[in-house]
């Protein structure tokens, strides 16, 4: 950590919480390692718990929501810790955009399946109350948006990565 990064009570937590003391952190290979490890494993969790919530949603209904709702936030908070050491320590999360635009369409599709499984399971919004036509109708009218979007900005527009490489 640099000297001119206070030591705030939430980087002596981050500091705690990890063990960054520890002599594992020593070597310059293994660091890396695991750093990338670290970052594997956190998309996982990340990607797994919001389809998992969705999933939760879509099946159990209204019985699943508060077990939903804790295992979204719990990583909504881990999310925001993660992003906001990193800002505390000079880093913006946000990369890219052009580049990761398939991954934020499948963010979108797995958030657009937790909304409506929400939706679902509340029986809120304006006769979305349960219908599972309705509801599965909106999801794969916005999910066809979004690809359409997707498609034209990429091939109309040309707006491909700098390598060339199209991701999705």
């Amino acid at each position: 950590m640099s000297t001119s990064t206070k030591r705030s009570a939430f980087m002596r937590l981050a500091a705690a919480v990890a063990d960054f003391g520890d002599p594992f952190y020593a070597e310059e290979r293994q660091r890396d390692v695991w750093n990338e490890a670290s970052a594997f494993g956190f998309q996982l969790i990340l990607w797994g718990g919001l389809t998992l919530g969705a999933a939760m949603l879509w099946i159990g209904g209204r019985d699943a929501l508060p077990y939903a709702q804790a295992l979204v936030g719990v990583i909504g908070l881990a999310a925001a810790m993660t992003i906001g050491y990193a800002r505390r320590l000079g880093v913006e999360a946000s990369g890219n955009w052009s580049r990761s635009r398939g991954r934020y369409l499948l963010l979108a599709l797995v958030m657009g399946a937790l909304l409506s499984g929400l939706l679902r399971a509340t029986g809120s919004g304006d006769g979305l109350d349960g219908d599972l036509s309705t509801i599965a109708g909106a999801f794969v009218g916005a999910a066809t948006v979004l690809v359409l979007v997707w498609l034209i900005g990429r091939r109309v527009l040309g707006r491909r990565s700098p390598d060339g490489d199209d991701e999705l």
